[in-house]
């Protein structure tokens, strides 16, 4: 996914956390995913409310992907424009004629709490804490 930031999560939160996800043994995996697929969700609305518009293609089509980091107790998801705007790059980081017009990262800086606070609802809502 072309300019896409990454979101990770690791769920720390200690012995009453690990013995609830240890109870859902291989399904574990499957509710920290679901859980930062949430707080994705978040970054994602983020950076599509603060990407440039011209045609509106960009803001529209920002997506969310599940990363190379998924492990029982860790998740990572791409958040970024689809494989057709890979021109989101380009507006991200700027070009040697274009200034950069960051919504990415910024939405990544700016938003983190409401995603981490996203993140935490849906494992409490799971895990029933």
């Amino acid at each position: 996914m072309a300019g896409a930031v990454r979101f990770r999560v690791k769920v720390e939160g200690g012995d009453l956390i690990a013995r609830r996800l240890a109870v859902l043994g291989e399904k574990a995996a499957a509710v920290v995913d679901e859980a930062a697929m949430a707080g994705a969700e978040v970054i994602r609305e983020g950076a599509s409310r603060r990407a440039p518009v011209r045609t509106g293609a960009l803001q529209e089509h920002i997506i969310t992907q599940p990363g190379e980091e998924q492990s029982p107790g860790r998740a990572e998801v791409l958040i970024g424009p689809d494989k057709e705007r890979f021109y989101g790059l380009f507006v991200e980081l700027g070009t040697s004629k274009m200034a950069a017009r960051p919504f990415l990262r910024p939405a990544l800086d700016e938003d983190r709490h409401l995603a981490e606070a996203a993140v935490a609802a849906a494992l409490k809502e799971v895990l029933g804490l």
